[in-house]
């Protein structure tokens, strides 16, 4: 039998997605198909080929009318599932209950859900269930990736951020998780690694994100997450760290040590365990590589697209604190950035939705270093708008 292996791919602007494909590759002996996460039927197999293996964990699905698969060949390991039961009017929820996605259900199965939520719908409509946690939690930290001194505030609010940094005297950095919706799959992946290599970095990291709280545990960086986000989403593995509501995490001064924070708790050690397991014997492989995999740490800022990056709220100390010895490669990405902007500048003279696409990756182009360049591009882009 010729068995291929496959992996998830995205159209969303949420990194998360990526870092849980980046999850599922460590049990890939390689990857030979890409499969998009919400029409999965649309890559062709080949005919020779008799079965695709996927770990098909993730979130589901933007669009439901293309759930379940229909192709035979594929044979997925249906585990660390989230069926997002209020999108698209409960159409979500419907899809993932109705008479195909049972017998596909009872065919693949049983199903592991990421969480209580998911689980609890599935048991109700008679579908063999389990709580399997998030894929996430397996990943591996790298070995050349050295902790650093800076806290970390991923994604939350401004007093959030005001106030962790009263509370500590380290450097305390900001970033948003978003990407921009122009990268190619090769960037997104990309740029997957570069966040995970921030998380491993930090002394500490406070968040709101259920992506950047998991694969924290599985580096085993402190980490505090701020409840609250997505209640539905969260429950079952926001119970894994510390955590609060963002009211309470205002109004506790000590709720959290940021000079010792201490370890995390270790109640994610046994899912982590099972996940591997049951990954591992489903492909018959574990490489036991860390996230980064292959891609060498001076490939996350060298490559010239990159400077977006560095986006609102990263600023000078981040560079110094990550690149160190090699700011030189920062100077270079900057100028290629310059020269972005130029071409940019050039396209301004085509009409139509593609000014609006350079609108949406202007919005990305702030890092602060470059700040005025992109507010007059900006500037720019509208006039030509308002002139087509």
């Amino acid at each position: 039998m010729k068995v291929r292996y496959g992996l998830f791919s995205y159209s969303t602007e949420n990194i998360g997605d990526e870092v849980q494909s980046l999850a599922a590759k460590r049990f890939l002996p390689r990857v030979d198909y890409y499969f998009d996460r919400d029409d999965i039927d649309s890559t062709k197999i080949a005919d020779t080929d008799d079965e695709v293996r996927i770990i098909m964990n993730g979130w589901f699905t933007h669009r439901p009318e293309n759930w379940p698969p229909k192709n035979p060949k594929i044979k997925p390991l249906l585990i660390a599932m989230h069926i997002e039961q209020d999108a698209l009017n409960g159409k979500v929820a419907e899809a993932f209950v109705n008479k195909q996605s049972k017998e596909f259900f009872k065919k693949h199965g049983p199903v592991g859900a990421r969480n209580i939520p998911s689980y609890d719908l599935l048991k109700k409509n008679g579908i063999d269930t389990y709580f399997s946690g998030c894929v996430t939690l397996t990943l591996n930290p790298d070995k050349n990736v050295k902790r650093r001194d800076f806290v970390l505030a991923v994604d939350v609010s401004d007093d959030v951020f005001a106030e962790i940094k009263k509370r500590t005297g380290r450097t305390v950095l900001r970033i948003d998780t978003g990407r921009s919706p122009q990268f190619s799959d090769e960037e997104k992946f990309l740029m997957a690694k570069y966040w995970l290599f921030v998380y491993q970095s930090a002394h500490c990291v406070v968040t709101s994100r259920l992506h950047t709280m998991l694969p924290c545990l599985a580096f085993k960086t402190p980490v505090f997450a701020i409840s609250g986000r997505d209640p539905k989403r969260y429950a079952g593995l926001i119970e894994l760290v510390r955590h609060s509501t963002e009211k309470e995490f205002l109004e506790n001064a000590n709720i959290f040590d940021f000079e010792n924070p201490g370890e995390n708790p270790k109640d994610y050690l046994e899912i982590r365990k099972e996940l591997e397991k049951k990954c591992a014997s489903f492909t018959g492989y574990d490489s036991n590589q860390s996230y980064l995999g292959e891609t060498r740490i001076e490939e996350l800022y060298e490559k010239t697209d990159f400077i977006q990056l560095f986006c609102r709220g990263i600023n000078d100390s981040l560079k110094a604190l990550l690149l160190e010895g090699d700011i030189e490669h920062l100077k270079k990405l900057c100028k290629a950035h310059e020269k972005k902007i130029k071409r940019l500048e050039s396209e301004l003279l085509k009409k139509g939705d593609e000014n609006t696409n350079l609108l949406r990756e202007i919005e990305h182009l702030s890092n602060p270093s470059i700040k005025e360049a992109s507010a007059r591009l900006k500037e720019a882009v509208s006039r030509k708008i308002k002139k087509s």
